[in-house]
This record gives structure tokens, sequence and C-alpha cells, in this order.
């Protein structure tokens, strides 16, 4: 049983590698909030079910535990990756290889979750600076493992985002990628995430020239709600999409 004290906890999985690092001023509170209700981060859910174990280091005040946790190779090395796709997300892909680089010596032993995180989050830099290829084989072998793991969120991630890279070039693997990340969004009851998935699906039906009725209904629907997640490049996409199956089927005027 962890003790009502500040210090450092470690999940681990089956082999004794570490999943995640973490601090507290109450180790045992803090921990337990990861099984109950409150947490509703399905990543950090889906790591809570893989660990087989929580180790922790009692330190003597709150402060020493935050020393101890930044002085930790594999939470630095953790910060350093982190930095990296914040990188990414900030359209800085020079700086965000270098970063993921820089961690990945540390971080890609410790476990096949925590490397195919880490190849993951990459494949997305090399996709995004046009190395397409390389960033497919990437995503194509973490989503394997993640699979292996039953990683559902993290798996379905990586099929998004293989789904959005194979769409103008092969959108039947497009649509397998995006239907398959649909239904692990769906067991993992992340609506947000399925709601994108859906879209690449109808994105990919219509790159294979299909014109049926119900997807004019359905890319409208789906287009509200994107807007209403604040996700309008996704919503443009679909309407374009929708566009463009209308004037397929002939009817110019309401396109």
């Amino acid at each position: 049983h962890l003790p009502h004290a500040p210090g450092v906890y470690l999940f681990r999985d089956e082999q004794e590698r570490v999943l995640y690092v973490g601090t507290s001023r109450d180790l045992r509170t803090r921990v337990r909030t990861y099984f109950t209700a409150s947490e509703n981060r399905a990543r950090m859910g889906e790591m809570v079910r893989i660990a087989t174990s929580v180790s922790h280091v009692v330190c003597p005040a709150p402060r020493e535990a935050r020393v101890r946790e930044l002085g930790n190779e594999v939470q630095a090395a953790m910060a350093e990756h982190n930095q990296g796709y914040a990188d990414l997300l900030q359209g800085e892909l020079v700086a965000a290889l270098r970063h993921m680089d820089a961690a990945r010596p540390v971080l890609m032993p410790q476990s096949p979750v925590v490397g195919a995180i880490c190849n993951q989050d990459r494949a997305e830099v090399l996709m995004a600076a046009g190395l397409s290829r390389r960033g497919l084989a990437a995503l194509d072998d973490s989503a394997r493992t993640l699979g292996q793991y039953r990683l559902s969120q993290r798996r379905g991630e990586a099929e998004l985002t293989i789904a959005r890279a194979a769409l103008a070039s092969d959108p039947r693997r497009a649509l397998a990628a995006a239907r398959a990340a649909r239904a692990r969004f769906d067991r993992a009851r992340t609506p947000t995430w399925r709601l994108k998935a859906e879209a690449l699906v109808l994105g990919a039906e219509v790159r294979l020239g299909r014109t049926w009725p119900s997807m004019v209904a359905r890319g409208d629907v789906l287009a509200e709600e994107l807007d209403a997640l604040a996700l309008r490049w996704w919503a443009i996409d679909i309407r374009l999409d929708t566009a463009l199956v209308v004037l397929r089927r002939g009817d110019h005027e309401e396109a």
C-alpha cells in the first residue's frame, strides 16, 4: 500500500518497465484517483489498465519530491518529447524533430508501448514535413504494437493519422484506417475523436467516387457537429466534400 506521504510514484508494466512518472504531496490519495471515475483521460486510462504495479519513493518534503521527479532521467526525457509534440502543434517541425530525437535514446528502451508512442508522434512530424512514406511506415508499426497492448485510443489515433495521410493517394487505405479508428473511438468512448474518424470515412468515400444520397445528409450533420466543437477546418473539408457529391449527382444549384 502507498503511504499518505509526499513522494514520487512510477507506473510499471509486467516487465517492470516505467510507463509513467509523477509526484504528489500525498502518494496514496493521488494514485487512487487514477482508478476512479474522476480520471476521464482516455490515454491515461489505457496506461493504468496495462500497468501491473506502482512503485514509489517517499520524500521528506514535497519540494524534494519535485526535485527527484525533475532529476529522473525518464521524466526529463518525457518532458523533452512532449516539448517536441508542442512544437509540432505550433508548426515548428525542425524543433519538434530535434526534441523528439533527443529523448529517444532514453524513452525507446523503456517499453514497447513507450517506444510505439514515440514513433507515432515522430511519424506525425515526418508527415507534416512531407515525408509521408516514412511516416506511414512508422505509424503502421506503432499501430500494431499498440494493438498488441489493447490500447484502443492510442491505436485509433495512429489509424486516424494514417487515414489523413493516405486520403489523397490511397483512399481505400484511408477508408479502412478511418473505419478502424472510428470503431476504436467508439469503444474508448471518445466522441470528438470518433467525429474526426467519421469525417475521414466520408472523405474517403467521396474520393472513391461514391455518390450515395445519404452522403449529403451525413455531411451536413457532420459539418454542424464539427463547427460546434470549433473544428472549423474539418467542417470546411466536409462541406467541400458534400458539395462535390452534389455536383456529381447533377444538382448544380444545390451545390
